[in-house]
């Protein structure tokens, strides 16, 4: 008996209808789902101490300084105010604005406030803000005359490193705590300049440490107030004591102001003639004005080099 065999399916005929299977699931929508790409990661802000800091500029300061050189040191106020000087051919210290003579228009000043550092350029005579009249004593400079605000100026540019300034938070409350001791000196040291103030109430303005003549023994300063017992506006006295190297036994007065209405304070120390004694460079203001002026110490003797700058 013969057996009929199933007939073979042709391999051409298979590969056919396999490619029609993919085309169709194609058509339909099932063809191999392609993995998508992820989306990038999005970077993370820098921390502040990742973050790339632009450098500090670095300010051209060399050159000769006192005692080789001369030196001028000034307030701003809309210009250049001259506060002292040392002239090095007299070998002298100096005071008032004939200082400001010293400096040649063009030269280049080193100028600063707490937040800026930068050298300008000096000019001819022009008015302070606290000048009124048609006799400028001032001098103009360039960034200060396009409305720039610094504390001081000085020259030669130099200079900058003889001069430091009192940190701004000692005039802070939390500066101007008093440690053990100090009320109880300060009132006898006060009532000593002047018994009357004695019945005043003592209110402490300012509060510094520095070391003024190299020794290594910081001196304390500390600006103060005797408020008068019936009156606001009015003090018993105001001005500025020292405790040489922190001995509260040897406070001694360095600042006073004669007017019951001012306040003064360090606004820091400046070596003119570079022989490593700074002179104090100080401050009055009351309601309505301001001035500064200079002052040194040679031994038990304090001298202002100058009267109070205009607008005070």
């Amino acid at each position: 008996m013969t057996v009929a065999k199933a007939p073979r399916t042709p391999a051409i005929f298979t590969s056919l209808c396999l490619s029609s299977a993919a085309l169709l699931a194609s058509a339909c929508g099932e063809e191999e789902k392609k993995e998508e790409p992820k989306p990038d990661k999005p970077e993370l802000p820098k921390r502040p101490d990742e973050a790339e800091l632009a450098p500090e500029k670095v300010l051209d300061l060399s050159g000769p300084k006192a005692p080789e050189a001369s030196t001028v040191f000034f307030a701003v106020d809309g210009a250049l105010v001259p506060l002292a000087c040392f002239d090095k051919d007299v070998g002298k210290l100096k005071g008032g604005t004939d200082c400001g003579k010293m400096v040649a228009d063009g030269e280049s000043v080193y100028v600063e406030s707490e937040f800026t550092k930068a050298l300008d350029v000096i000019g001819g005579p022009h008015n302070a803000l606290c000048e009124v009249d048609d006799s400028p004593t001032s001098r103009s400079a360039t960034s200060v005359a396009g409305g720039a605000a610094y504390d001081f100026a000085v020259w030669p540019k130099s200079a900058a490193t003889l001069v430091r300034r009192a940190p701004a938070d000692s005039l802070s409350e939390r500066a101007t705590q008093l440690a053990s001791g100090e009320q109880e000196a300060l009132v006898a040291a006060i009532s000593k300049v002047k018994s009357s103030a004695s019945k005043g109430e003592l209110r402490l303005k300012q509060k510094v440490e520095l070391d003024i003549d190299g020794d290594g023994k910081a001196e304390i300063f500390f600006s103060a107030v005797m408020a008068h017992p019936s009156s606001a506006d009015r003090n018993l006295f105001t001005g500025v004591l020292m405790a040489p190297g922190g001995d509260l036994g040897a406070l001694r007065l360095v600042e006073e102001s004669k007017r019951d209405t001012d306040v003064v304070v360090l606004n820091g120390v400046v070596d003119l003639d570079g022989d490593g004694k700074h002179e104090l460079w100080t401050g009055l203001s009351y309601d309505g004005g301001s001035g500064d002026r200079v002052v040194k110490i040679d031994g038990d003797k304090v001298e202002a080099l100058s009267k109070w700058s205009c607008g005070a």
